[in-house]
C-alpha cells in the first residue's frame, strides 16, 4: 500500500509473502523506494541509511531496519513497521473546511523541555556506543 511520496521517492507498507505464497499478517514493512537515476546525491543518501540502518539494528526508539535491495533505477530500504511515522509523532495537522495547520506535537514540545532533552540524549548515547 502506497503511503507517501516525497522528492526522494515513496514509502510503502507491505507484507512478506513466502515462496508457497503464504502472507505473514502478523508482521508488516515499512519499504523506502528511493529513485536513484542518475542523481548522486540520492546515493549518498541511501547508503547513509544503509550505513546508519545496521550500525544501529537493535537501538531503541529507532526505527528498525531490516535489509535492502537494489533495482536498475531504485534502491528499497526496509525497515519494520513500527505502526506510526516520525512525521505523525512530531507534527499534528488541524484541518478546517478550508485549510490545514501543521504545528508541533505534544511529543515534539515535550522533547524541549528540560526532561525531553534528557531523552534524547540518552537516544543520543544508545547510537554513539552502538
Amino acid at each position: 500500500v502506497h503511503i507517501f511520496r516525497g522528492g526522494h521517492g515513496e514509502v510503502w507498507r507491505g507484507r512478506k509473502i513466502s515462496r508457497e505464497g503464504l502472507v505473514d499478517k502478523n508482521r508488516s514493512y515499512i519499504l523506502k523506494r528511493m529513485h536513484i537515476d542518475d542523481r548522486p546525491d540520492i546515493l549518498r543518501c541511501v547508503l547513509r541509511e544503509i550505513y546508519f540502518g545496521s550500525k544501529l539494528k537493535g537501538v531503541s526508539d529507532v526505527a528498525r531496519y531490516v535489509s535492502y535491495f537494489a533495482t536498475v533505477t531504485d534502491y528499497w530500504l526496509v525497515f519494520m513497521d513500527e505502526g506510526v511515522s516520525l512525521e505523525k509523532l512530531l507534527y499534528a495537522v488541524t484541518i478546517s473546511d478550508v485549510s490545514a495547520l501543521l504545528e508541533p506535537s505534544q511529543l515534539w514540545k515535550k522533547l524541549r523541555t528540560p526532561s525531553g532533552a534528557s531523552s534524547m540524549r540518552g537516544i543520543m548515547q544508545q547510537i554513539i556506543t552502538s
